[in-house]
């Protein structure tokens, strides 16, 4: 599993004597490089950001696919994409290649592996917004089990419950887009619980799998998953690994001694990195599995993954 972080600044900065003409002209470099339906989609937005944003990400996953294209066998770099009912975007041409695009404020980000890695991916940034009383959203939108960690955390700092709403958000929507079911998700019927919460609640159930975990089955992100992309003096992209990427994450496989019963999945990483799981709100069920990645500063980003 890999991310790729691509500040649109990159773009303006590259463009510079052309700051007068069109967006297609001006950005025609990168157009000329991307599917048709991704062009069309940037040209449903009215402002340079919102369509700079669009185009970032659409740049990520030309990156996303002609590094899965390196490493498969008898593949071309051609790719269409196909959009779900609920608008989760997927590649036929690879179907065995789970990514998940987001953006915001100045960046765009993608994060992508292989299907045998995960099934399922989601990822989101959010960039903080201190105009916002984030926490009367959260009253409105969040789970009791959300409300109650956010207001344990407002009685001690209230910048530190500010972050954690951001962190809870960006989980919250990478969830919805790891599901890939949309806005058909209602945000308060699922919870997104820190780990060591969510394992000292099961541990204390006699009955849950949790407690069978067993086999390591690989790493997540390795000390070089993360990475920022960059234009060189040409306008071609290198990438280089995120400044701040210091964490490992790792995924444990459960294997359950009961033949018949469902495979768990249990979450541990090196120190520093903040885990959560995703869990019904009422049966405490586990569904998913979310982390903070390394971000810029006064952005919150977190990928989820079943």
């Amino acid at each position: 599993m890999k991310t790729i972080y691509l500040n649109i600044n990159n773009f303006r900065n590259a463009t510079q004597p052309y700051e007068n003409q069109p967006f297609n002209i001006r950005y025609k470099k990168w157009l000329e490089i991307i599917p048709s339906s991704r062009i069309e989609h940037i040209n449903k937005f009215k402002g340079e950001d919102d369509k700079l944003r669009s185009l970032a990400a659409s740049i990520l996953l030309n990156m996303c696919v002609y590094e899965y294209v390196s490493s498969s066998k008898n593949a071309s770099p051609d790719y269409s994409i196909q959009v779900s009912e609920y608008g989760k975007p997927s590649i036929p041409e690879y179907p065995s290649l789970s990514f998940s695009l987001s953006h915001s404020g100045d960046y765009a980000v993608i994060a992508f592996a292989d299907k045998k890695e995960c099934n399922q991916i989601g990822i989101d940034i959010q960039k903080r917004n201190e105009k916002k009383s984030v926490l009367d959203i959260a009253k409105h939108f969040y789970s009791e089990a959300e409300k109650r960690i956010i207001e344990s955390a407002e009685s001690d700092n209230k910048d530190a419950a500010i972050n954690l709403f951001y962190e809870i958000w960006s989980a919250k929507e990478g969830y919805i887009k790891c599901t890939g079911l949309g806005l058909s998700e209602t945000l308060s019927d699922f919870s997104v619980v820190p780990k060591e919460e969510y394992c000292i609640e099961q541990c204390n159930n006699n009955n849950s799998p949790i407690k069978k975990s067993l086999s390591i089955i690989g790493d997540i992100f390795t000390d070089n998953g993360v990475k920022e992309a960059f234009l060189d003096n040409s306008g071609n992209f290198i990438i280089k690994n995120f400044s701040i990427n210091s964490n490992c994450y790792k995924a444990n496989k459960s294997i359950n001694s009961d033949a018949s019963s469902e495979s768990q999945f249990i979450y541990s990483c090196f120190p520093k990195t903040k885990e959560y799981i995703i869990a019904d709100s009422k049966s405490r069920e586990l569904l998913a599995f979310a982390a903070k990645v390394p971000c810029p500063l006064d952005y919150s980003c977190t990928i989820c993954f079943k």
